[in-house]
């Protein structure tokens, strides 16, 4: 296997570090790269203003995944202040499938339900990037925790 290096942000490095025992970087940057030349070699040349508009469209995705992303986050928190030692073994034991609807705890279920009919939102509401959120902290609170009650 081949290895070659990258510079990333002193920033993003620190992040990546908090959470080195969950990712596979090899993994992570293979797959990123991969899906990057997959995308230029379907995409036929193009004036510059085309490639910023993709480049602005991507972004803005991405801020909507974000978004959703991080209220899975702030919600799983909060449920945690006050969830049980099978509550939290159950979502901490939760392994993550696009292929399968995650049927979340009635509150957030009834909450998410609420924000969506309210218009709470500024982005589309993304189900599944909430669902990496959720589980993220679930699981590793779980793993924290587990050995020690």
């Amino acid at each position: 296997m081949a290895k070659i290096s990258i510079h990333i942000p002193d920033d993003v490095l620190a992040r990546v570090r908090e959470h080195k025992d969950s990712l596979n970087i090899s993994k992570v940057c293979s797959n990123a790269l991969l899906k990057e030349v997959e995308m230029i070699a379907n995409v036929p040349p193009m004036v510059e203003q085309t490639r910023k508009l993709i480049e602005r469209l991507r972004s803005d995705v991405h801020s909507q995944h974000m978004e959703s992303f991080n209220l899975g986050v702030r919600l799983a928190q909060d449920f945690l202040s006050r969830s049980s030692y099978d509550q939290l073994r159950y979502w901490g034991s939760m392994v993550f499938s696009e292929k399968k609807r995650f049927v979340l705890p009635e509150e957030i279920e009834d909450y998410i339900e609420r924000c969506s009919l309210e218009k709470r939102f500024r982005h589309p509401f993304h189900r599944n990037s909430f669902v990496r959120g959720w589980l993220g902290v679930m699981q590793r609170t779980w793993e924290t925790v587990k050995d020690k009650v």
